[in-house]
Order: structure tokens, then C-alpha cells, then sequence
């Protein structure tokens, strides 16, 4: 049997939001800069299984005395780090003017 009751209606207004809600309207424009920190963020994390990896390798060949392996993978290493560390300032110098504007704009 079906009910005699109306279905309930949406509130006319929406509801305001709370929290962190409330910051989503002054990051709108900035979204292009999130995702670009987010990669470069994702790419710095990735690299540090690598680099230990890397490690581990060359400890063995320290071992083992091979020193022009030891200078191949230490050549492979620094530039491991270096992608490492143009991920982390990709990241750090695209979400510092997104982050200035928010904050500059919140208080």
C-alpha cells in the first residue's frame, strides 16, 4: 500500500558548509596547481623505495670490492636524487602561491 505522505522536498536554500567545506570556494582556481603538487608529490614518495633499493645494491658491490659497478649505480643514485629532488620543488614552489592566496583571502 502506498503511502499518502509527499515525498520530502530539498530545502530551498542550501545548507552553508562547515569545516573544510568552507575553503573548497577559494580553491576552485587553483585546482590545475593541486593536481601538479599532488604528481610531483606522488613522484618524490615513489623514489624513496628506489633510492633504498639502490642502497642495498651498492652495499653489496661495496662488499664485494667492484668499484666501477659501485660508480655505475652511484652515477644511477645521484640522478635518482636529483629527479627526487625537482619532484619536491615542483611541489613546494606550485602550492606555495595557491596556499598564500587562500590564506590571504581566509583571514
Amino acid at each position: 500500500m502506498k503511502s499518502s505522505r509527499p515525498p520530502a522536498l530539498a530545502p530551498s536554500h542550501p545548507q552553508p558548509a562547515t569545516g573544510y567545506g568552507r575553503l573548497l570556494p577559494y580553491l576552485k582556481p587553483h585546482w590545475g596547481t593541486i593536481v601538479q603538487a599532488l604528481c610531483c608529490t606522488l613522484v618524490f614518495t615513489a623514489v624513496w623505495p628506489l633510492l633504498a633499493w639502490q642502497a642495498g645494491k651498492m652495499l653489496a658491490l661495496l662488499v664485494q670490492g667492484d668499484v666501477p659497478a659501485l660508480a655505475r649505480i652511484s652515477a644511477l643514485v645521484g640522478g635518482i636524487f636529483l629527479v627526487q629532488k625537482l619532484a619536491q620543488y615542483g611541489q613546494d614552489s606550485s602550492i606555495y602561491g595557491s596556499t598564500l592566496y587562500t590564506v590571504t583571502v581566509t583571514r
